[in-house]
């Protein structure tokens, strides 16, 4: 539940990440 979690989260920050800097794309290289 806990690892879902993070996961979740983690993900969002990613992904509001790129949407607001379409440039950090070539920063997630795994």
């Amino acid at each position: 539940m806990l690892a879902g979690t993070v996961e979740m989260l983690t993900t969002h920050q990613a992904f509001t990440r790129l949407t607001r800097h379409p440039a950090t794309l070539y920063d997630f290289n795994w």
